[in-house]
């Protein structure tokens, strides 16, 4: 007993050195012990065959947020149909300079909100094929990636999206002397409201859903369904990965590929095992450096008798909040997640499939949201048209 003892103390002595090792000086080792990629085939249920082949997510992609669009044009085009109606004279608050910029910022947004919201719907669709491509690659690469609870409410997206279209609908108390008393006899121009926000209110609805990624990925039922005892090990093997922790490992493995400069670029399982044991570093080390108590049950949840827990993610802070930042990013030059699946340092077959057809579909938004953009910049142009001369209605 005492000899397997000390093996046990020799063996955390040298995993606790292996771990304090920069990362610089066990790349090449890392590199050499990568597991090879799980077969997704033999993991993924019936109905998610094609949930990770890029040209059929990509292609699925493009079809739903083609979908989206059209569904909030209708709106634009409803507005097309009618804009007399929903346009109010603010010229008459020339002499009043507060009513009149409210008059004008209410009136604008309720005219290009439909447009803002087509760009949102590309934006977030854009997204969600890259964080499900992200996801699905980390869980293939043992890394169980890990999303936040509240993503969608703590985008800066959402909250524009909101104050945005309570600017626009404010318009209604400039087109209407008694909107409340509108809103009761249901006047055409209520009814004309209802029919132009029904579109937006329901892509918000879907916006909440399709940014919380977690929502859209394989079940763990399913994943288990095909080959129990692979799933088993893969999630026996697998680094519990944070994804504000992961992006915080993926700014150091850069900089470790960067300051070392490989000839060649490493495979995918290579690259993503060496990130791997950079996630496992950084959730040891923020581990340690500090510990966040459950918050106190508030009054609902002990009416409910329901006791609350932190997410695990959340009690342990990353070890450098600074790359969180926006400025970090653009310093770096765009979003975290398109950076590492379109990272220099590793390139393979599979790699090289999902980009090819990632830069087709990010050719065809921007082509598209470009076309969103001139409309929104002309449309503007049209409603100060409309305050100089009424006869001038949308062009």
């Amino acid at each position: 007993m005492s000899t397997n003892f000390f093996g046990s103390l020799v063996g955390r002595a040298a995993a606790q050195v292996d771990e304090q090792t920069p990362l610089l000086q066990r790349v090449d080792k890392l590199k050499a012990s990568a597991p090879s990629t799980v077969d997704g085939s033999r993991l993924w249920a019936q109905a998610f065959y094609t949930t990770n082949v890029p040209w059929c997510v990509v292609t699925v992609n493009f079809f739903t947020w083609t979908l989206h669009v059209f569904s909030v044009c209708g709106s634009y085009l409803f507005l097309l149909y009618d804009w007399k109606m929903f346009t109010p004279k603010c010229y008459e608050y020339e002499h009043q300079s507060s009513l009149s910029v409210a008059c004008n910022a209410a009136g604008i947004c309720f005219w290009t909100f439909p447009l803002l919201c087509a760009i949102v719907v590309i934006i977030t669709f854009w997204r969600h094929l890259y964080e499900k491509r992200l996801y699905y690659e980390c869980l293939l690469h043992r890394m169980l990636l890990n999303y936040s609870n509240s993503g969608a409410i703590q985008s800066p997206i959402a909250w524009v999206f909101i104050g945005y279209g309570i600017v626009g609908m404010s318009n209604a108390f400039f087109v209407e002397e008694d909107p409340v008393k509108a809103l009761i006899n249901g006047m055409p121009v209520t009814r004309g409201l209802m029919i132009y926000a029904a579109p937006l209110v329901s892509f918000f609805m879907v916006f909440l859903s399709v940014w919380q990624v977690e929502n859209h990925l394989l079940p763990i039922p399913k994943f288990y369904e095909n080959d129990p005892d692979l799933a088993q090990e893969v999630m026996k093997d697998a680094v519990y990965a944070p994804y504000k922790h992961l992006h915080v490992a993926f700014e150091e493995v850069q900089d470790v590929l960067d300051e070392r400069n490989y000839d060649e670029p490493l495979t995918s399982a290579e690259y993503l095992g060496l990130l791997a044991e950079a996630v496992r570093i950084e959730v040891v080390r923020a581990k340690k450096a500090s510990y966040k108590d459950n918050p106190d049950d508030d009054g609902i949840t002990e009416i409910c008798g329901v006791k609350v827990m932190q997410e695990s993610a959340e009690r342990y802070p990353v070890s450098r909040p600074e790359v969180l930042s926006w400025s970090y990013s653009f310093g770096k030059g765009g979003w975290w997640v398109h950076r590492l699946l379109h990272s220099r340092h590793f390139s393979d077959d599979r790699a090289t499939s999902f980009r090819n057809w990632a830069w087709l579909s990010n050719v065809i938004s921007v082509f598209v949201i470009l076309c969103f953009a001139e409309t929104y910049t002309a449309t503007i142009v049209d409603w100060f048209k409309t305050q100089q001369k009424m006869s001038k209605g949308l062009i």
